[in-house]
């Protein structure tokens, strides 16, 4: 197969000299028609792998060949491998752990047994282990989180929420207490490396049939040391949201909030727990929030802000909701920044999109392959989203709101909900940037939240005689990877100075100055 690499470091391809978004770096590999796409899995610092079945067929195999390339952090190619494995398994998802890339697969449940097999690639030199995992349970696993010892699955077990350990190296199976309820939903599942500690929030029903925002943490020993509930207001329930542990061993938590039975969120929450006291959880209404209305012509921003206004003079405030799905949240010094991007599901013809906790549990396509954040949505039967605005938000530690900053998103589209906009911050600069068509978008802001850049920059090819013919609609993102570096990914039609023609799969690194 025949492949490109181009690397260029710190050429800027603005003519803005103010400028401070820089494409540094481009790696492209020729796809063929046939070829299937490639699962883009960042490294950290330790560069970017690349995974996909393969229609390459290894030496005697005997299963279905996966090919796995490793890329360093200045899109060098490392090493390409191909991996076998056996028919009777079916890929579930994969994750990337301190220099590893972990791949699940699964066999159909047969003879009273649930068999896994986890397999695991080295970043540094593409060597290759196998384990196997049996269990009686029958799950119907969505998240899924794998390290250096352990696979941790979430899902449901006779239609209940369960999450089960499996000690892979010594084949162990631990089913986490504290769950197997059929009223919860999954809003966030992450672990700390630092604390060796896994924290889960969902979305429950209290047997009052109060909506409920709860909090789990366990050990890998399966001890569950912290089981936190925080009963919202009557008239509202949690949507999304995100959980960490911060470096003052608080745990914060972030999200969006509805109506008892909407999808549209009305405003944010934002709460931590100390030690043993009470949760404190301070609440946004959207209208708090002063650039939540740049996506809008200005006209109707005018309209909707003198309806605020005389809300507050009549004191009965104006309610402004919208559909925002929670994307990152980190902390950052003494702050902490919440990243969300406004978005409108699009339906060819109408469907019936009422709620369920039991199916309303996240994007599925994505969790087939990743541990996707989940969350209470009606974008699962849509036939595209439609995004509007990517929205970042500062709060201190207290949960004080510092700023908000906006990036309106008029031509985003992805085929479901999924994740567009990213985001860096540090003490000096704010950024917000995602992928519009063959351009790069983004909205650089200086330490006092003023606008410093508000651009368009085209994807580069890194070599003056090509020049992109088309791309593939809905396909590809940019991506966080690394300290203030992002990548930005897709599908290219390229045609060269000869009129020669290639499909290529490309990797662009983008750095931000900070």
């Amino acid at each position: 197969m025949l492949r490109f690499i181009f690397v260029i470091l710190l050429i800027p391809t603005l003519t803005n000299v103010k400028a401070q978004l820089l494409q540094t770096a481009r790696f492209e590999v020729e796809k063929k028609f046939y070829d299937n796409n490639f699962m883009v899995v960042p490294a950290d610092e330790k560069g970017i792998m690349l995974l996909r079945e393969s229609d390459e067929k290894a030496e005697n195999a005997k299963g279905n060949v996966w090919q796995i390339i490793s890329l360093d952090n200045n899109l060098n190619e490392q090493w390409d491998t191909l991996v076998v494995v056996d028919y009777k398994y079916l890929v579930l998802g994969y994750d990337y752990s301190d220099g590893y890339l972990y791949l699940l697969f699964g066999e159909e449940f047969v003879g009273r047994k649930n068999v896994f097999k986890i397999v695991r690639i080295a970043k540094e030199d593409g060597s290759v282990e196998k384990f196997e995992s049996i269990t009686e349970l029958e799950m119907q696993p969505t998240h899924l989180i794998i390290n250096d010892e352990q696979l941790v699955l979430g899902g449901e077990i006779n239609s209940r929420l369960t999450f089960v350990a499996f000690n892979y190296k010594d084949d162990k199976v631990m089913v986490i207490p504290g769950f197997f309820n059929k009223r919860s939903i999954i809003l966030d599942f992450n672990y700390n490396e630092e604390h060796q500690i896994y924290n889960i929030l969902l979305a429950e029903k209290s047997t009052s049939n109060r909506n409920v925002l709860a909090i789990k943490i366990f050990n890998k020993d399966g001890d569950v040391f912290i089981d936190e509930k925080i009963e919202f207001d009557e008239e509202i329930r949690p949507l999304n949201g995100k959980v960490q542990i911060s470096k003052d061993l608080r745990i914060y938590y972030s999200g969006s909030y509805g109506g008892y039975n909407s999808y549209y969120s009305q405003g944010m929450y934002f709460g931590y727990l100390e030690g043993g006291k009470k949760p404190k959880t301070d609440f946004y209404t959207l209208t708090e929030f002063e650039n939540i209305f740049d996506f809008m012509t200005v006209k109707r921003a005018k309209k909707i802000r003198m309806k605020i206004e005389k809300g507050i003079e009549r004191k009965k405030p104006f309610e402004f909701k919208t559909q925002l799905w929670v994307q990152d949240f980190y902390e950052k010094e003494d702050f902490f920044v919440l990243l969300s991007d406004i978005y409108r599901p699009e339906y060819e013809e109408k469907q019936d999109v009422r709620y369920s906790p039991l199916t309303d549990s996240g994007n599925d396509t994505n969790q087939k392959y990743v541990h996707y954040t989940s969350g209470i949505t009606n974008a699962d039967g849509s036939d595209r989203i439609e995004y509007k605005e990517a929205i970042l938000m500062l709060f201190n530690n207290e949960g004080k709101l510092l700023a908000d900053m906006s990036l309106p998103t008029p031509n985003a589209e992805t085929l479901s909900l999924d994740k567009l906009s990213s985001s860096y911050v540090s003490l000096n600069k704010s950024s917000i940037v995602y992928k519009d068509e063959n351009s790069i978008r983004y909205k650089l802001y200086d330490k006092d939240f003023n606008t410093v850049s508000d651009s368009l920059q085209n994807i580069s090819v890194f070599v003056e005689e090509d020049e992109t013919i088309k791309m593939t609609d809905n396909e590809g993102r940019v991506e966080k990877w690394y300290d203030n570096h992002f990548f930005v990914w897709g599908y290219h039609r390229i045609s060269n100075q000869f009129g020669n023609k290639r499909n290529v799969f490309y990797i662009n690194k983008i750095t931000i100055e900070d």
